[in-house]
C-alpha cells in the first residue's frame, strides 16, 4: 500500500478512527471510575539457611536448594486450605468478609529470582483488611511449614532407635554366642566355623549400629537447627494509595486497543474495495481516455451548481466542462470530420452525474455560437426539464408516439443558440426501448442533426437496453462514471455492452473526484498546437464575457433551421 493510497484511506475513515477512539476512551474512563478502589498489602518470607560446615559458612549446594524450596513454597501458599486457615484466624476483624475463593484470586506469591525470599500480596478494598489478611496467610504457611518439616523428622527419628534396638540386641546375642563358643577346649572345626560366621555377623551388626546412629544424629540436628525452614522476613505493610482501578493505563489501552482494530478494519474493507480510485483508474478499467476529471467541489452531490454554465459562466466549474468541450472537438468547424454531430451522455450507472453533464456541456458549446440541441432520451426517469425549470408537457416521446412537429416541441432557454427538447410523459421500461429502437427515433435524430450543429442525447444508464439502442444511432458517446459508484467488473461490463451495440465511444468523465487536495485542480488534457492566428483570436470564454446582449429577433436567426450539410 503506497502512502498516496494510506493518506486517501485516512482521509476516509478518520471521523470513524476518531469517534470509535474517543468513545472507546470515554466508555473505558466511565467503568474505570465506576470499580471501587484496590488497596494492597505485601509481606516477605525467607527460606532459612541450611546447616553449617565445618568451615563455618553455608554450603553452596544447600543453598541453591533453598532457593529451589523457596519457588515451589511461592506455589504452595495460594491452596484453599491456606485461605480458609487465615480467614478463621481473622474474620471477626475484618471490615469486608469475603470468601476463600475471593482471597485467592487477590493473592500473588513470587519468589525472587536467585534469592530465598518470597513476596506476597493480597488486594483488598480497604488496607485494613489487605494488611490483616497478608499477615495471617503469611502466619499460616510458616505454622505448616514447620509442623510439616517436624512431623517428617520425628517419625524417622523413632524408626532409626527402633532398628538401633534391635541392631544391638543381635549384636549382643552373637557377641555371647561367640564367647562361650571360644571357651570351649578342643574346638571341632564345626566350632571353629561357627565362631568364624559369628565373628562376620557381629562386624555387620557393629556397622549397621554405627550408620543408624549416625542419621539420628543427623536427624536430630536438623530437627533442633534453623535450617530449611520458612519465617517471616518482613511483616505485612499496606500501602496508602490505591493500586487500582488503573484509569490513565485503562484509558490509553482501550483507546489503542480500538484505534487499532478500527484501522484493521478499514485496511481489511480497504483491500476487499474492487472499485477504482482515482479517476485515472476508471478510465484504465474502461479502457477509455479520460476526457475530463470533474472536481467534487463542482458536483451537484457536493453541494456544487447544477448548470454552472448557466449559473456562473465564469465558475471554475463551467471551465470544467469548457475543458471537456475543447477535449471533445466541440464548437469548432461542424464540418470537420472528427466532430460528432449527434453525441450520446450516458453513466455507468445511476446516479453518475449523466444528465449535469449533457446539460452543462451543451450550454457550453452553445456559447461558441454554435446551435446545440439537448435532448432528453431518458424516458423512464426523466430530469433535464428539471436542471432548465422547463415544462415537460410534450417532448420526444410526444414526437415518437404522435409524430408531433419537433420544432414546436423545442424549447429555449436563456443561452443563445441552445434548445431543450424535454422528454414528454413517460414510458415504461417495455414502450421505452420500443420507441427509442425505431425508424422513427432515426427519423427525430436526423431531423435534430439538420436543424443544430450538436445535438447531445442524454439517455438512461448504460446498462439499460434503452441506451444500447440509442448509442447505437449516435455519432459518439460519452460515458460518464461516478467515483467510488462500482467495482471495475461493473465498469467494464457497462463499456464492454455499448461496443458490443456498436457504439463509438469517445471517451470517460469522471465526476465526484475524490479528495480534498484535487478540489480546484483540473486533469491536464493534450492541447493542439496553436497557430498564430488563433494566438489572436479571442477564447471562447472572452468572447462570451465581452459580448452584447442578444436580440429576439438575432435569437430567432440562430434558431431557424439550416439546411442539412
Amino acid at each position: 500500500m503506497d502512502v498516496q493510497r494510506v493518506l486517501n484511506l485516512l482521509r476516509r475513515w478518520w471521523p470513524v478512527l476518531v469517534v470509535g477512539t474517543l468513545l472507546a476512551a470515554g466508555a473505558s474512563y466511565a467503568v474505570s471510575r465506576a470499580q471501587p478502589k484496590v488497596y494492597q498489602a505485601t509481606v516477605a518470607l525467607q527460606v532459612n539457611q541450611g546447616l553449617p560446615t565445618s568451615g563455618g559458612g553455608t554450603d553452596f549446594n544447600e543453598l541453591q536448594a533453598e532457593v529451589w524450596l523457596a519457588a515451589q513454597n511461592a506455589q504452595e501458599i495460594k491452596t484453599t486450605r491456606i485461605a480458609q486457615d487465615a480467614l478463621t484466624s481473622v474474620q471477626q476483624q475484618l471490615i469486608h468478609h469475603i470468601d476463600a475463593g475471593t482471597l485467592l484470586k487477590n493473592t500473588t506469591a513470587t519468589a525472587a529470582p536467585q534469592s530465598t525470599l518470597i513476596n506476597l500480596a493480597v488486594r483488598a478494598s480497604n488496607t485494613h483488611d489487605a494488611q490483616l489478611l497478608a499477615q495471617a496467610i503469611a502466619d499460616d504457611f510458616v505454622g505448616i511449614s514447620q509442623q510439616q518439616r517436624t512431623g517428617d523428622i520425628t517419625p524417622y527419628i523413632n524408626t532409626l532407635n527402633k532398628n538401633i534396638n534391635s541392631y544391638t540386641a543381635e549384636l549382643g546375642q552373637a557377641t555371647y554366642r561367640s564367647q562361650q563358643l571360644l571357651q570351649t577346649p578342643n574346638l571341632s572345626a564345626q566350632q571353629h566355623a561357627q565362631i568364624t560366621t559369628l565373628i562376620g555377623q557381629i562386624s555387620i551388626l557393629q556397622n549397621a549400629i554405627t550408620e543408624f546412629e549416625t542419621r539420628r544424629s543427623l536427624a536430630e540436628a536438623q530437627l533442633q537447627s534453623p535450617g530449611a525452614t520458612t519465617s517471616v522476613y518482613q511483616p505485612a505493610v499496606a500501602a496508602a494509595d490505591p493500586i487500582g482501578p488503573r484509569t490513565a493505563i485503562n484509558v490509553v489501552v482501550a483507546a489503542v486497543l480500538v484505534l487499532l482494530a478500527l484501522l484493521g478494519i478499514a485496511v481489511l474493507t480497504d483491500a476487499l474495495d474492487t472499485r477504482p480510485r482515482s479517476a485515472a483508474e476508471v478510465a484504465a478499467a474502461l479502457d477509455l481516455p479520460l476526457a475530463v476529471a470533474i472536481d467534487p467541489a463542482h458536483s451537484l452531490a457536493h453541494g456544487g451548481m447544477a448548470l454552472a454554465a448557466l449559473q456562473d459562466p465564469a465558475s471554475p466549474a463551467a471551465d470544467e466542462y469548457r475543458l471537456l468541450r475543447t477535449t471533445l472537438g466541440l464548437g469548432t468547424d461542424p464540418d470537420y470530420p472528427a466532430t460528432p454531430r449527434v453525441l450520446a451522455v450516458t453513466g455507468t450507472a445511476p446516479g453518475s452525474g449523466a444528465t449535469v453533464v449533457a446539460a452543462n456541456l451543451a450550454a457550453v458549446t452553445a456559447r461558441t455560437g454554435a446551435r446545440v440541441i439537448v435532448v432528453d432520451a431518458d424516458l423512464r426517469y426523466p430530469t433535464l426539464h428539471t436542471l432548465f425549470d422547463l415544462p415537460d408537457g410534450a417532448g420526444l416521446s410526444t414526437a415518437l408516439r404522435d409524430g408531433d412537429d419537433l420544432t414546436a416541441l423545442l424549447q429555449g432557454t436563456a443561452v443563445p443558440g441552445l434548445q431543450v427538447l424535454t422528454t414528454g410523459p413517460t414510458a415504461t421500461a417495455a414502450v421505452s426501448i420500443d420507441l427509442l429502437d425505431s425508424t422513427r427515433m432515426q427519423a427525430v435524430l436526423a431531423d435534430l442533426r439538420a436543424t443544430a450543429d450538436l445535438v447531445v442525447v442524454n439517455t438512461s444508464a448504460a446498462m439499460l437496453p434503452d441506451t444500447a439502442a440509442l448509442t447505437r444511432l449516435a455519432d459518439g458517446t460519452l460515458l460518464v462514471a461516478r467515483l467510488h459508484s462500482g467495482d471495475k467488473a461493473t465498469l467494464t461490463t457497462a463499456a464492454d455492452r455499448l461496443r458490443l451495440a456498436g457504439a463509438r465511444l469517445e471517451g470517460v468523465v469522471v465526476t465526484h473526484f475524490a479528495g480534498a487536495a484535487n478540489r480546484g485542480r483540473r486533469l491536464p488534457v493534450p492541447t493542439p498546437a496553436v497557430t498564430e492566428r488563433e494566438q489572436s483570436t479571442p477564447t471562447a470564454t472572452e468572447r462570451e464575457r465581452s459580448a452584447p446582449a442578444v436580440t429576439e429577433r438575432e435569437q430567432s436567426a440562430r434558431s431557424s433551421p439550416r439546411p442539412a450539410k
